[in-house]
């Protein structure tokens, strides 16, 4: 198992791998400028191992910003057909998932 944490502008990824599976706990605020750590976390996972699967963690995000959304999309896109879940969303999180149609997407 490896384990990996970033941390950028109030934005913290702590991160491991098991096997083919990428599993995250987010907390703070995934907006423009930090989202890029959950980005950077997932590619040096890619690095060590074939990542197939996406287990993430959000009871403790804050707020995700367009650009977050993003890297999860790119996240989502990277593993193709593989599992991507999305635990502990609070209501702000959901809200934002909903009116941007990722909810349905991811």
């Amino acid at each position: 198992m490896l384990t990996f944490e970033e941390e950028k502008n109030g934005f913290n990824v702590q991160s491991k791998v098991e096997g083919t599976k990428f599993i995250a706990i987010l907390s703070g605020k995934a907006d423009t400028i930090a989202s890029p750590a959950l980005l950077d976390a997932f590619t040096q996972a890619q690095e060590v191992s074939e990542i197939t699967d996406v287990l993430l963690d959000m009871s403790e995000l804050a707020y995700i910003s367009s650009s977050g959304l993003r890297v999860l999309l790119k996240m989502k896109k990277a593993i193709g057909d593989g599992s991507f879940v999305m635990t502990g969303q609070n209501d702000t999180i959901k809200m934002i998932m909903e009116a941007t149609g990722f909810a349905d997407v991811l």
